[in-house]
């Protein structure tokens, strides 16, 4: 587990510098906060940082629907959280498998931590797919006009993405023969292309992985009201997190005309494209979609969105992760059947 703290802080900081050289400069960030009314800037940090805090405290009601001690019901917990969610998805892109980590060095089983993350990603995802697509269909008159085609097909291509994968998770019990199907076919493929030397031996991989993820999926102790209790935060997350873009403009002095609704559906819109091309910065099409979504509310100050922009979803909170994963890790109470866990670990 400190290997992995350790290699997250190191590519996190690695990352960040990037990000302040080679896309922004020191002069284009001093430049920016020279120029901010610092009390839009103060509403969009509080809300920035709460959203944030949102998403980690799905993670700790679902946590503690595992393990009911004194160390579940602690902030610290949550403020962890906060800092594994935030951080290593961010940088990594490992965000399952690493989630999974730091729950278990926190006290959970590999499996019960598994299943935990599986279960919070997929009513995620159903949350990303709902309410970006209900905002830009209120707003569907400003992107009839301002979206180009290609952007178009490029949120509707993000949509099916995140749909099909929540479905995949939700009837993965269900679907498993159907999955087996599509494993089959795609490892046909890669042994035509010499690409998979022995295809009993990935077959009966694939089957395994597809027979665990279907046992974590149906072994999962939530019901329907805490399904619609995560699924409340998972839309109240995005939904702040796309309300700081507007008090973002604001602190820059730009957008005072613009409609608030209208605002945080051009940046849901945005916030879809990346799933297309699932690396750091979308391959820099986030950017691209933003200069050409925004150009028209924000004017001459688009460089300016896009650097505090970034501030806002990628430097605060890694900042802020940074800090908190600095801190020595505290453990809980022993966890009955810790051979087990340990047994896991190993394997």
């Amino acid at each position: 587990m400190r290997l992995l703290r350790n290699t997250t802080l190191f590519v996190s900081i690695a990352i960040l510098l990037a990000y302040v050289v080679f896309t922004d400069g020191l002069s284009g960030v001093m430049t920016a906060f020279r120029t901010l009314d610092w009390f839009y800037f103060a509403i969009a940090a509080a809300v920035s940082f709460s959203s944030f805090f949102a998403d980690a405290l799905i993670v700790h009601f679902l946590r503690a629907k595992y393990r009911k001690d004194r160390y579940s019901k602690s902030l610290y917990n949550v403020l962890f959280v906060f800092a594994s969610n935030n951080l290593i998805p961010a940088t990594l892109q490992v965000g399952i498998a690493a989630e999974t980590a730091l729950l278990n060095s926190q006290g959970l089983k590999v499996s019960d931590a598994g299943s935990l993350v599986l279960y919070r990603q997929t009513v995620n995802f159903i949350a990303v797919t709902v309410f970006p697509l209900a905002l830009v269909a209120l707003s569907w008159d400003y992107f009839a006009t301002h979206a180009s085609v290609l952007l178009l097909v490029l949120f509707g291509a993000g949509l099916v993405i995140e749909a099909l994968t929540s479905l995949f998770y939700a009837f993965v019990g269900t679907w498993s023969g159907f999955l087996m199907l599509i494993a089959r076919f795609f490892i046909r493929i890669g042994c035509s292309l010499k690409l998979i030397g022995d295809k009993d031996a990935a077959l009966e991989a694939a089957q395994k992985s597809i027979f665990d993820l279907k046992r974590q999926m149906s072994e999962l102790p939530f019901g329907f009201s805490d399904g619609l209790i995560v699924f409340f935060f998972c839309i109240l997350r995005n939904f702040l997190t796309f309300m700081s873009s507007f008090f973002i403009a604001r602190a820059l002095g730009v957008a005072s005309h613009a409609n608030f609704w209208t605002f945080i559906a051009a940046y849901s819109f945005v916030s879809i494209i990346p799933v297309v091309v699932p690396l750091p910065g979308g391959l820099g099409i986030a950017d691209l979609t933003y200069v050409s979504i925004f150009s028209d509310m924000a004017g001459g100050s688009i460089n300016m969105m896009m650097l505090l922009w970034r501030l806002m979803t990628f430097y605060f909170p890694a900042i802020v992760s940074i800090i908190l994963m600095s801190a020595p890790m505290r453990g809980g109470k022993k966890v009955a059947g810790a051979e087990e866990n340990a047994g896991e670990e190993k394997t």
